[in-house]
């Protein structure tokens, strides 16, 4: 199973654009079985960062939250919430893919940013944010680990 990781920096254009990494690009279009403009990524707010996932990795997501019972009301509020705070977005030609304005306000992605591999899927940063949570990563369990630092499932 291929996986993706690493960090890159880079900086997002005026038009929300970010071109993903040859290497991270690769990892999709071989887990995805599909090349060029036709790989699609569905993109979810994440931890204060942007998660992109392929169609095999959301799968199992995707599966969890049609499983809720929508006749409890903190369970439809959370399928509701998982749904609606989703995107797709496909990469053009020169391996790019467009952020929408949402999102990008959402996550502060303007100038510096930063694209990390994280297992099965891949993220997106501010890089002055992920360079907080990265420090914070190495901090004693409950010290300095804010909402962004808090791991919680999408």
């Amino acid at each position: 199973m291929n996986q993706y990781h690493s960090r890159y920096f880079q900086t997002i254009d005026d038009k929300g654009r970010i071109a993903l990494p040859g290497k991270l690009r690769r990892v999709a279009e071989a887990e995805s079985g599909t090349t060029g403009e036709k790989l699609q990524f569905y993109v979810r707010y994440l931890d204060g960062g942007l998660a992109l996932f392929t169609e095999p990795a959301w799968r199992p997501l995707v599966d969890y939250y049609l499983s809720l019972n929508n006749l409890d009301a903190d369970q439809r509020g959370r399928k509701r919430s998982f749904f609606t705070a989703v995107e797709d977005v496909t990469c053009d030609k020169h391996g790019r893919i467009t952020i929408p304005q949402h999102l990008r306000e959402k996550a502060g992605l303007t100038g510096s940013i930063v694209i990390v591999g994280v297992g099965d899927h891949i993220e997106v940063w501010n890089a002055e944010e992920f360079q907080r949570i990265d420090e914070n990563v190495d901090a004693p369990s409950g010290e300095n680990r804010g909402p962004a630092g808090a791991r919680s499932a999408p």
